[in-house]
C-alpha cells in the first residue's frame, strides 16, 4: 500500500482511507535508531533519520528531520528515556485528574489529554503550538492538588473571578 504524498501542492498516491501511512515510518525510524545505537537516548534536538520509502520515492528528502508521528517524533529526540518521561507525566496527569478529581472540568481535561495520548500514535507531532501548549498547560492542571481539589463551583467562581487562595493549614481553597 502506498502513502499519501503531496508533490508540488498536487496530490499523489491513493485516496483510499483504509491506507497505511505510518507503519513504514515506525520500522524505518526503529530500524535506524537500533543500527544507530540510538534508542535509549535518541540523537538530540537536531536528529535525523534515513528513510528508505523517500529514497526510493520522489516527494521528500531521505534524510529526515522530523516523523510525522508525534511519539516516534519523542523517541528520535530522546529515545526510550525521553518518550518514558513524556508519556509517563501524561499518565499520572490524566490518572489524577480521574481518580482524585472534584470536579467535572479536570475529568473532561483528563479525557483530552486521554485523547491526545493515543492520537500522538497516528499524528501530534510535538512542536511549538497553541495545540501543543494549551496540552502541557492542561497536564499542569491535573496535576496540580489545588486545582483538582477544588468542586464544581469553586472552578466556576474561579474562572468567573480569576482568583484564588489555598490556606496550606486546613487544606481548604477559598476563592475571593
Amino acid at each position: 500500500s502506498e502513502a499519501l504524498i503531496f508533490i508540488n501542492s498536487e496530490f499523489v498516491g491513493s485516496d483510499d482511507l483504509t491506507d497505511d501511512t505510518r507503519t513504514f515510518l515506525f520500522i524505518e525510524l526503529l530500524t535506524d535508531l537500533n543500527e544507530t545505537g540510538k534508542l535509549t537516548f535518541g540523537k538530540g534536538p537536531l536528529g535525523t533519520y534515513y528513510s528508505e520509502y523517500f529514497y526510493n520515492n520522489e516527494g521528500d528528502n531521505f534524510i529526515r528531520h522530523d516523523v510525522e508521528v508525534g511519539v516516534l517524533s519523542y523517541l528520535l529526540r530522546g529515545g526510550i528515556i525521553y518518550l518514558i518521561l513524556v508519556y509517563s507525566t501524561i499518565i499520572i496527569a490524566i490518572y489524577n485528574g480521574i481518580k482524585h478529581s472534584n470536579n467535572k472540568y479536570t475529568i473532561s481535561l483528563s479525557l483530552v489529554l486521554s485523547t491526545f495520548l493515543f492520537y500522538s500514535f497516528i499524528e501530534n507531532i510535538p512542536s511549538y503550538s497553541f495545540y501543543i501548549s494549551s496540552i502541557w498547560i492542561i497536564v499542569g492542571l491535573c496535576i496540580s492538588k489545588k486545582f483538582v481539589l477544588l468542586n464544581d463551583s469553586q472552578i466556576k467562581n474561579l474562572i468567573r473571578y480569576k482568583e484564588l487562595s489555598y490556606h496550606k493549614d486546613n487544606n481548604k481553597i477559598i476563592i475571593h
